[in-house]
Parts: structure tokens; C-alpha cells; sequence
């Protein structure tokens, strides 16, 4: 496993624990993240919005794969399923998130369906 690998699933393990303190570790000051309605800047917004997230539903990500493509990009792989708080699904399926990795810690995120 490498660094980057190892970065990845710390962060995914983080978010399904619902650690965001943890999460915001492993990030810049100055993130730019994207969110429900635009892009969140900086970790006092992206820890807003985690955080209306897990007051309504429960995600758990689980991570399939990680591919180190060069340049500090890496593409994940994962299932996900999203659950009320009472545990009645909403939504499952496989995404593939696109990260940028530098100096140790997650740059940037980008997703789509797979």
C-alpha cells in the first residue's frame, strides 16, 4: 500500500465514522470542495456541510480501489449506500471519485457516476 493509498482510505474510514475533525486533517486550509448547491471553500464550510449531511442520512463508502494515475491524481473507486437515520435505504451504487494528492494531503475532489 502507498502513502497515497493509505491517504485515501484513512479519509474514506474518517467520513463513514463521521470524523470530520479527522477529515479536516488531511486537507489544505484552503480547500475548495464541491458541494450540494456550488463549492465550498475553505474547512469551516466543509465541515458545515458534512455535518447537515450526517444529521439526515448515514453513507458508508466502501473503497473498491485506488489507482495512482501520476501528477498527484488519483482515481477511487467504491460502492456506496445511503440510509435514513433509521436505517431505510435511499440510494446504492458504485462512483468514481477523482482526487488530487500533493504534500500529503487531499487537494481537490471531483465525482461522477460509474
Amino acid at each position: 500500500m502507498t502513502a497515497t493509498d493509505g491517504l485515501i482510505r484513512t479519509a474514506f474510514d474518517a467520513y463513514n465514522r463521521r470524523d470530520s475533525m479527522s477529515l479536516l486533517a488531511m486537507l489544505p486550509d484552503d480547500i475548495v470542495w464541491p458541494g450540494d448547491v456550488g463549492m465550498l471553500k475553505g474547512k469551516d464550510a466543509l465541515q458545515a456541510y458534512w455535518q447537515r449531511q450526517w444529521a439526515t442520512t448515514r453513507t458508508h463508502d466502501t473503497v473498491v480501489d485506488v489507482r495512482e494515475m501520476g501528477g498527484g491524481y488519483v482515481v477511487v473507486s467504491l460502492s456506496q449506500t445511503v440510509e435514513t437515520l433509521d436505517g431505510v435505504p435511499i440510494s446504492s451504487g458504485h462512483l468514481h471519485y477523482g482526487f488530487v494528492v500533493r504534500d500529503g494531503l487531499i487537494q481537490a475532489l471531483k465525482t461522477r457516476k460509474a
